[in-house]
Order: structure tokens, then C-alpha cells, then sequence
């Protein structure tokens, strides 16, 4: 298995920020964004097994992440149900990457971003699809979101344990779309995903929101 390595980074001059996000396909929960810097890369040797965190498993991500935060620059930015509903989720996404970067606090030359679609911020940003299994900085910053976002998930599941959030992480899972259709929403939910906006309004199409595509099984 090929794992992250620093060959994008040390193509580069200077302080380079990799930054990923974790939540956009979520029925419920915000969606969150790290940015890390090593500033200096060779202590990320000291860290063993580094890949994108959807490659790892629930206790390899937390063992990572602890050693990462002990050895790496990080920013966390987050954007809230309220603002998925207000915009839409690609322009919160877009937020939250550029929260992340803004609490990471840091004078940047480079911002590598795993996608097509980074934000717009005043630093020179190069975005690549699939980043995350090319570049250590952007695996890191997804194990960094994954897991931070994973504790939110838990305390939001002590809330509401009937929707078994913790679990299923807000995703559209069969557990939880049955939950929704015996509970209802909480203030949690993404009205503007289909399957929340067809619970709200199961008898005017008129509310089925753009997002109808939004649908994700898990």
C-alpha cells in the first residue's frame, strides 16, 4: 500500500497548510474542516501509518491524532446546520476550510486542498483531487476533522440517543431515516436535504430542495 508522502509539499517553498473537510454528506451535524502544518516535516516520521482517515479505523484515527496535534500546527472551522440551511453545503463547506485556516493562525505561502473546489482565501491555494492519498498534510488534516468531528457527533448523540448519531454520524443510514419518521427532526437536521425536507413537507414537491441529489446511504 502507498501511503501520504511529502512529494507535493516539497515541491513548494515555504509554510504549506493542507487542509480537508468531513461532514458534507451528513443529514445531520455541522460540517468541519482542518488545516495542519508541519512545520517542520521530518518530525512527521516520528508518526507511523498516516493515510486518508477513511482508510483507517475508529481507534487508529484517535492514536493519530494525538500524536499529530503533539507535533503539527492545527486549525479547526466548523459551519453550523444554521449556515448548511442559509447557503447551501458547498458554500459551507467553503466556510468552515477558511475558519480552519483562519484559526490555524499561521503566515502561509501554499494551501493544498484535496478537490476542485477550494475557498476562496488570500493565500496561493493548489487544489487536486484525491489529494488526501497523495499528501501527508491533507491525510493529516482529514484524520484532524474526522475525529474532531466524530466527539462532536458523540455529545449530540447524548442529546438525542434515539437517532443513534454517534453511530451512524448523522448519515442517511436505515436506523436513521427510521428514527426520523418516528421521532421527527431535531434542531440538528439539514432542512435543506431531501430526505429531511420530505419529512417536513411529504405533500408539496415545491419544497424538494436542490439538494435532492444530497442522498447518502451508509
Amino acid at each position: 500500500m502507498k501511503y501520504p508522502d511529502f512529494t507535493l509539499e516539497n515541491k513548494l517553498s515555504g509554510v504549506i497548510a493542507g487542509v480537508d473537510e468531513v461532514g458534507r454528506g451528513p443529514l445531520a451535524g455541522p460540517v468541519i474542516s482542518a488545516a495542519v502544518v508541519f512545520i517542520d516535516r521530518n518530525t512527521s516520521t516520528i508518526i507511523d501509518g498516516i493515510n486518508d482517515s477513511k482508510k483507517l479505523t475508529p481507534q487508529c484515527r484517535q492514536v493519530l491524532y494525538e500524536k499529530i496535534i503533539s507535533v503539527a500546527k492545527f486549525g479547526i472551522g466548523m459551519a453550523s446546520v444554521e449556515e448548511i440551511n442559509s447557503y447551501n453545503i458547498l458554500q459551507a463547506t467553503k466556510l468552515s476550510m477558511k475558519r480552519a485556516l483562519i484559526d490555524l493562525d499561521l503566515e502561509l505561502d501554499y494551501v493544498l486542498v484535496d478537490g476542485n473546489q477550494p475557498p476562496e482565501v488570500k493565500w496561493q491555494v493548489k487544489s487536486i483531487l484525491n489529494c488526501d492519498n497523495l499528501s501527508t498534510s491533507i491525510a493529516v488534516a482529514s484524520i484532524v476533522a474526522k475525529v474532531t468531528r466524530d466527539r462532536l457527533m458523540q455529545e449530540l448523540h447524548n442529546k438525542h440517543p434515539e437517532y443513534n448519531l454517534y453511530k451512524n454520524k448523522g448519515y442517511g443510514t436505515k436506523e436513521h431515516l427510521n428514527a426520523i419518521g418516528l421521532y421527527g427532526i431535531t434542531e440538528h437536521h439539514r432542512k435543506n436535504f431531501a430526505p429531511i425536507s420530505r419529512a417536513l413537507y411529504p405533500l408539496d414537491s415545491n419544497h424538494l430542495p436542490f439538494f435532492e441529489r444530497h442522498v447518502f446511504i451508509k
